[in-house]
């Protein structure tokens, strides 16, 4: 019987304390749950069947990289909240004569009861939903639905070794704290206040220097690469000047409220600042993480659906026609072989072609300075300021266009600027050497946009007289010496009759042509880019969703430890103020004034966040081709709008928790 004493006492006490360990113990299930579903997916071999599948894998990868680190937070995040309000009994069995390793064996039994329960669990719900998450994410990839049912051996694996490894850790942490503690400081941990905090000016100055310095990365930087190498030094910048501001503007907050005599004196806002302003260090970093945590809830989620979202409308742009071939321009029986190729291969599958395009164009990438193009020392230039030319012929714009338009030598057309609505705006243009009078702006052609495929910096185009010109050009460009105008590029579009499983398999014997012939640059058609994108974007809103919903469930589970962890704090203060007359009303109305006054505080800064955020942000999505402004402003408020009604109703939850508990005998 002696040896099962202390199994049973483990389970009896965490029986008798379940409002504090059930929501501990669902945290980790959830987060058993979460890991075994990425890592599963991540060795599923039907993934590796799907078109781009690989990336698909690479990025289940990364992202069970990331579940590693923050379940290793989060536990211990959680844990410390458990450990909190335990150490008051711990303190007691301690006083009554148990020693401190009869108590490090309840604390082992209880990790491992709690460890066993997670994994059995998480395993449970993970093997479940592991089917739902494949077919989300075959759905999410447009693919047909693939029959079986697939349980991975090296998932369970992986995630029994993390949390086996992780629990240890946390089983060591917590015998540190019960061996480094003696009686009487374990009997008062929970009733122990923080000393009156005073004003940290200069912390409060660091921290609106790392917070102003990433905002002002943020809105200056507008070269999209740039913004996409600099954006986790920004966001690191941010998450330093959250907490400084949070632990040392939470203090300067309420002491500024506790100066305001007619805001502090009225019995709910000076019963609540009275406590708030005592423990204002526990809360800040609580305050802080559920700040972070919501606004990459909000950036991760808005940013990955409006990607997935505008698919359609940017494989419509960069490729107009069903096949497009871009060939080096050397001469014209390049071209001709070339098309006879493509038209033999379409003959040979039966498909044919209609609504055909082309033209030959010389592209460059230059530094703007006003209406001069530079393209020497590119490598030190700023890039805010590059721009993409694109310089075709009279004949291919007039013949495309169906007009008449004349030029003389020194002359040149040019087009509205592609991603704005700004046009050239000056008399005269100068690149390559030349210096050309603007004649006209003329109105573009569909399949202008496919001359350029980074879609990264402005792009703008104009039309020479002839192809003599445009050779000159071409050899000014090379440095003047190469004869054989290498860099002159020759666009083909055009739609096809037939199905996409015809036309990709067209598209890969093309391809598999271009190989052999160095002239030929590729071949692109919109079937099998339709698919490079949803692998790219498709893979990254599926990881958003996961990370956005792991964020999210750590988000509630802060918010609803530091409420019930507050609530046991106050229960014996709100007691004494009953005792001295203080009405159930008056108490209820202190409370909603303490919890509304910093809880929304982390909501706000989160707006905050994002709207700052939001110029980066949107620079990087161009980076990765996505260049649909107003989409992902769309996406972005209808996100902070769920986000905030959720919050709401965990506040709502939360508050009548911590009401319960300040208000039970």
């Amino acid at each position: 019987m002696r040896k099962f004493f202390y199994p049973k006492l483990a389970a009896d006490t965490m029986k008798k304390n379940r409002r504090i360990y059930f929501p501990y113990i669902m945290t980790c299930i959830l987060t058993v749950m979460m890991y075994y579903i990425i890592s599963s997916l991540k060795s599923n071999p039907n993934l590796a069947n799907i078109y781009g599948g690989t990336i698909i894998q690479e990025m289940m990868n990364l992202g069970s990289g990331i579940m590693s680190v923050f379940a290793v937070i989060f536990l211990f995040y959680t844990n410390s909240f458990l450990m909190k309000q335990r150490k008051r009994e711990f303190g007691l069995y301690n006083i009554l004569g148990m020693e401190k390793r009869h108590i490090a064996r309840i604390i082992f039994y209880e990790t491992l009861y709690i460890l066993c329960i997670s994994l059995l669990l998480g395993f449970v719900l993970g093997i479940l939903l592991d089917k739902l998450m494949f077919l989300l994410l075959l759905n999410i990839f447009r693919v047909d639905v693939t029959l079986g049912f697939y349980v991975s051996p090296q998932a369970f694996w992986h995630t029994i070794r993390l949390f086996a490894v992780l629990f240890g850790l946390l089983l060591l942490n917590s015998l540190r704290q019960i061996y480094r503690s003696s009686p009487l400081e374990l009997l008062k941990s929970r009733s122990v206040g923080e000393k009156p905090p005073r004003s940290k000016w200069l912390l409060t100055l660091v921290g609106f220097l790392f917070l102003g310095t990433g905002y002002y990365m943020s809105i200056t930087i507008e070269d999209p690469v740039t913004a996409l190498a600099l954006f986790f030094v920004a966001v690191l910048l941010v998450i330093l000047g959250t907490y400084c501001l949070f632990i040392a503007g939470g203090v300067t907050l309420l002491k500024a409220l506790q100066k305001n005599k007619r805001y502090y004196y009225k019995t709910r806002h000076f019963i609540a600042l009275s406590g708030m302003i005592y423990r204002m260090k526990q809360n800040a970093a609580g305050l802080a993480n559920i700040c972070i945590l919501s606004t990459m809830v909000m950036v991760m989620v808005s940013s990955t659906v409006s990607m997935y979202a505008s698919i359609d409308s940017q494989v419509a742009v960069m490729l107009p026609r069903d096949m497009t071939m871009t060939l080096r321009a050397n001469d014209e029986t390049d071209i001709r072989t070339a098309l006879e190729e493509v038209r033999a291969v379409f003959e040979e599958k039966g498909l044919e072609t209609e609504h055909e395009l082309d033209f030959t164009y010389l592209p460059f990438t230059a530094f703007q300075e006003g209406d001069t193009f530079t393209t020497e020392n590119l490598s030190t230039a700023n890039t805010n300021y590059f721009c993409d030319i694109s310089v075709l012929t009279l004949d291919d714009y007039n013949r495309l266009q169906g007009t008449s338009e004349t030029l003389d030598p020194d002359e040149v057309l040019t087009f509205e600027m592609s991603d704005s609505n700004e046009t050239f705006a000056y008399d005269t243009a100068t690149f390559l050497g030349q210096t050309f009078s603007v004649k006209k702006i003329v109105p573009a052609f569909e399949g202008l946009d496919v001359s350029h495929n980074n879609n990264i910096y402005p792009a703008c185009y104009f039309v020479v007289k002839d192809m003599d010109t445009l050779q000159k050009l071409a050899v000014s460009e090379m440095g003047g010496t190469d004869p054989a105008y290498p860099n002159l590029r020759y666009i083909y579009m055009t739609d096809v009759t037939g199905d996409d499983a015809t036309l990709l398999e067209a598209y890969q014997e093309l391809d598999a042509y271009s190989y052999t012939w160095t002239k030929l640059l590729n071949f692109r058609c919109r079937p099998s880019l339709m698919e490079s994108y949803l692998s790219m974007y498709g893979g990254l809103l599926f990881l958003g969703i996961f990370l956005g919903t792991l964020f999210l469930l750590m988000t509630v589970l802060i918010i609803y430890y530091k409420q019930i962890s507050e609530g046991y704090d106050d229960r014996s203060r709100f007691e004494i103020m009953q005792k001295v007359g203080v009405s159930h009303g008056e108490i209820k109305s202190s409370i909603h004034s303490q919890v509304l006054t910093v809880f929304f505080l982390p909501l706000i800064a989160a707006g905050i966040h994002t709207a700052f955020a939001f110029p980066m942000t949107s620079r990087m999505l161009k980076a990765l081709s996505m260049n649909q402004t107003d989409l992902f402003i769309l996406c972005l408020i209808i996100t902070f709008v769920v986000f905030t009604i959720f919050y709401i109703i965990v506040y709502m939850l939360t508050a009548r928790t911590y009401y319960k508990i300040v208000s039970s005998k």
